[in-house]
């Protein structure tokens, strides 16, 4: 057995333009990991997880995005991590080898690996027994004929040859590929023409999207003094960009550190945070976007609003987020705005061969490479909960429900595809014809008698732990242990096939999901989300309160928090009334500060729901006056803000700009620019028009 398997070492070495293939060690612990110890004496490899006296931490692999090896071990043992395994298997050049060091295939689904804590929530680990997504990943390996398989007693295993050599070597020095020769002339296209508009650049990873980018940038630095910005959910991931941009410009540069480039004439590549390019809009003449897919959509908008010249890239199948969801998302909106908008794919790998091996097999795992269900004509559609067996039994059926939730939402990632086979406290729902899948519902379990130990201490901010998110958030918000032990139907995701939408799915599969909790005497349904106009609409439409707001602002949406909850029992119910008067009560007062840069149109919805006192004679009297000139403009803040909570015509811009003066405190200068006003005279004028109207009724 051991003879075969350095034969087929051996045989490796030998073979030009061989493909990338997944090993995979399976045996006893120290077994397997001697094993694959032995293979990094001779083959140079980058180790994540426990085994080797140069170890990376599993958690630490998303600094690796964006950099080669020539091969890399995965130890298994130190925890399963789907999004690590996808990531990093992008890591690797053309010819290596990925090493999947695990337990005996039969016994992998049972072993008690130590991310188990990290994937489950918070007192559901005790009564775990085995692992439906572990079991597909055997599947897979045993099915996979490209895969080499080493155990104690057996190899099995043949080097695979590509067909095709190289598009490029990669070389930060190499020629363009044709793919990338086409985002390089659009690029300058667009940098030349007075008219702007975006371009959208998609590829799978090793396709050269980042090489092409920073390509792009060292030409536009060369032949011009400008500003780039550069942005990404994660910084690491545009090392890429840097690296390529600082090769080609070497020799000209004055500056060269981490994510900052500046040439002798005055050129720079700046690499920004999406929240701070929102907030501070610093100037640009290019702004390029890389992994867009990993951001939300009104984040993108925000972006292209601010910035003239820019390219979305993103990849088709990531370990976060997916072009497909992007282009779903976010392609609406450029067609709308720009009918001259580009698309470019990069098809051509320039990191490994055509038709790679390991690139497949992951497709595979994560569900990526599945083609969408065909309903029969004239099926009705149907609503039912599915449950985790039937995950397992019918891949092509998860792969669907997958697939829906990563169009449907930025941060999906490989891990949520374990969480959903596996996690006890998670229950689906569907909308479905036949094997296609309409809509869906996720949910999660919350609160109840797994914290009744610890809910003082989370009542009191002393403890956190995986899981719980609403029971932990409402417990400590109004320090109230009751409120931790309280069981909770939270949605996790409700996504509806865009040929579906509108069509009342999403109503639907809520409506099943709240006659469930019912049944089962949960205190309320829940849901946590960025708070957009659009969403707090969609949520109050399904009767679901304000629970609160968090304080913080997400760094790639830009948003805070929104908890909202649809009590089902009079516990909840009666919770949600002191919640509701301790958000109407510092809600006012933090929206200078805490809540300066919430969006208008969300705070002036979320201020309508808080049940503020009519206004009075005195607000009434005073904004009168204003309507007929015996008033400025300044004199009347006080009663704009008293009157604002009632003020009928929601939608219009002009009321979000009296909120943002009135509540936010921002300049009207400012705001009078902003919205397109000559000055105060005339959007005093706007105001006593629309105030007229008003108060007609008053």
């Amino acid at each position: 057995m051991q003879t075969s398997f350095n034969d087929w070492l051996a045989q490796r070495r030998k073979t030009a333009q061989r493909h990338r293939q997944l090993l995979v060690i399976s045996g006893p612990q120290d077994w397997a990991e001697e094993q694959a110890r032995r293979l990094t004496q001779r083959e140079p490899a980058l180790w994540f997880g426990e085994g080797s006296l140069e170890s990376i931490a599993i958690s630490q692999y998303l600094q690796f995005l964006g950099q080669e090896c020539p091969n890399l071990v995965f130890n298994a043992y130190s925890g399963l991590r789907a999004s690590a395994m996808m990531a990093l298997s992008g890591t690797i050049q053309a010819g290596g080898l990925m090493v999947l060091v695990c337990p005996p295939l039969d016994d992998w689904p049972s072993y008690r690996d130590p991310e188990l804590s990290k994937r489950l929530s918070y007192g559901y680990e005790t009564n775990y027994r085995q692992s439906r997504f572990t079991r597909w990943l055997t599947e897979c390996v045993r099915q996979d004929s490209h895969v080499a398989l080493l155990t104690p007693s057996q190899f099995r295993g043949c080097p695979v040859r590509a067909s095709a050599p190289l598009m490029s070597s990669n070389d930060k020095q190499a020629s363009p590929t044709d793919d990338q020769r086409q985002v390089l002339a659009q690029i300058q296209k667009v940098n030349s023409n007075k008219r702007s508009w975006p371009i959208v650049i998609t590829a799978d990873r090793g396709r050269g999207k980042s090489s092409a980018l920073g390509m792009a940038a060292a030409e536009l630095m060369q032949s011009n003094s400008i500003t780039i910005g550069v942005t990404a959910p994660h910084r690491n991931t545009v090392g890429p960009i840097f690296r390529f941009a600082a090769e080609r410009l070497s020799g000209t540069l004055t500056e060269l550190k981490d994510q900052r480039l500046r040439t002798q004439d005055g050129a720079s590549l700046i690499f920004y945070p999406p929240d701070v390019l929102l907030r501070e809009k610093p100037k640009l003449d290019w702004l390029f976007v890389d992994e867009a897919a990993a951001l939300p959509a009104p984040t993108l908008i925000g972006l292209d609003k601010v910035y003239q010249r820019k390219a979305f890239s993103t990849t088709i199948h990531g370990y976060e987020g997916s072009g497909r969801g992007f282009e779903i998302r976010f392609k609406p909106y450029l067609q709308k705005h720009y009918p001259n908008w580009q698309h470019l794919e990069l098809e051509q790998p320039v990191r490994w061969f055509e038709g790679d091996m390991l690139e497949a097999f992951w497709f595979r795992v994560m569900m990526s490479d599945c083609q969408s269900l065909q309903a029969a004509p004239g099926q009705p559609i149907e609503i039912r909960e599915l449950t985790q067996a039937e995950l397992l039994a019918e891949p092509a059926l998860t792969a669907e429900l997958f697939n829906l939730m990563v169009d449907a939402h930025y941060q999906t990632t490989p891990d949520d595809l374990v969480r959903l086979m596996d996690a006890p406290d998670v229950r689906v729902y569907i909308a479905h014809r036949g094997y296609q899948i309409c809509g869906a519902l996720l949910i999660q379990l919350e609160g109840g008698t797994e914290l009744e130990k610890i809910s003082d201490a989370v009542a009191l901010g002393q403890r956190r732990v995986n899981g719980h998110l609403t029971a932990q958030n409402l417990a400590g918000y109004s320090v109230n242990r009751v409120l931790a032990t309280q069981n909770y139907w939270r949605v996790v995701r409700v996504a509806v096939d865009q040929n579906h939408r509108r069509t009342g799915i999403a109503t639907a599969l809520l409506k099943q999901a709240e006659q469930d909790a019912k049944q089962a005497q949960a205190s309320a349904l829940s849901v946590s989300f960025g708070a957009q106009i659009d969403l707090v609409r969609f949520w109050q439409h399904q009767q679901f309160q304000l629970a609160r707001l968090g304080y913080r602002r997400d760094t790639a949406s830009g948003e805070h928090n929104a908890i909202m909850l649809k009590p089902l029992d009079t516990v909840s119910e009666a919770a949600l009334v002191p919640m509701q008067k301790q958000f109407r009560q510092e809600f006012s007062a933090l929206l200078p500060q805490t809540f300066k840069h919430l969006d208008a149109a969300v705070g002036l919805k979320l201020l309508q729901s808080c049940s503020y006192p009519a206004p009075d004679d005195w607000v009434l009297n005073q904004l009168r006056a204003f309507t007929i000139q015996l008033r400025s403009l300044e004199t009347i803040l006080t009663a704009t803000k008293h009157y604002l909570p009632h003020w009928k015509k929601t939608d219009d811009p002009l009321s979000r700009l009296l909120f943002q003066w009135s509540y936010q405190y921002f300049d009207l200068q400012e705001l009078s620019a902003q919205h397109g006003y000559t000055g105060r005279k005339q959007l005093a004028k706007a105001i006593q028009a629309s105030l007229s109207k008003e108060l007609e009724h008053q």
